[in-house]
């Protein structure tokens, strides 16, 4: 049995408060990083897996699985990710990408998840258990459909997986008026007018 996600068009779903980020904020501030940063984050990222913790040794984490290559982000606890950063993170954690299928491909973002949880088991197996991580989740970013109900399937088999890894499920539902930018950040309406 599969799992059916529903929710009316413009409503906040109960999903933790924060964990997620709103749609544009979390593109917004996704595109700050990376021009603050000057390193070379992928401009469009549909499916996140994100592991945090206010003790989590995330360095010690990463030093011993072979995850480099699909970070994100990586927080560190006590420090600035960036100097425009106002203030030092309060937990530590990364962000792996996981599906860059677009945002109106959820079977798409689905069947790259089911291969990363199984080509990356190992790996997740040891993160479930490893001292100081607090939450595992798979944010998968879906597009809202102009509907007056929107509803999306999610299989047993993605589920049974996420379960047995102990990863949660995040939904984030991103508006359909905002036209991505050279980049594929979102840009939210109130800043569309002075965007280049």
């Amino acid at each position: 049995m599969g799992v059916l996600l529903l929710g009316g068009a413009g409503k906040e779903g109960p999903l933790k408060k924060g964990l997620a980020g709103g749609g544009r904020r979390q593109h917004r501030a996704f595109g700050e990083l990376r021009a603050a940063s000057g390193d070379a984050y992928p401009a469009r990222v549909s499916c996140v897996l994100r592991a945090y913790g206010s003790e989590f040794d995330v360095d010690r984490y990463l030093a011993q699985v072979e995850l480099t290559e699909l970070l994100i982000i990586v927080r560190r606890k006590g420090l600035r990710r960036y100097e425009r950063q106002e203030n030092p993170d309060t937990i530590s954690g990364f962000n792996l990408t996981v599906s860059e299928a677009e945002f109106t491909d959820l079977d798409g973002q689905q069947a790259d998840a089911l291969a990363f949880l199984k080509k990356y088991e190992r790996e997740l197996e040891l993160l479930a258990a490893f001292p100081g991580v607090q939450d595992v989740v798979l944010d998968f970013g879906i597009e809202d459909r102009d509907v007056a109900a929107q509803a999306d399937y999610f299989s047993p088999e993605l589920l049974g997986r996420m379960g047995r890894l102990n990863i949660g499920l995040v939904v984030s539902r991103y508006p359909r008026d905002e036209p991505p930018t050279e980049t594929g950040d979102l840009i939210p309406s109130e800043d569309r007018d002075r965007s280049p």
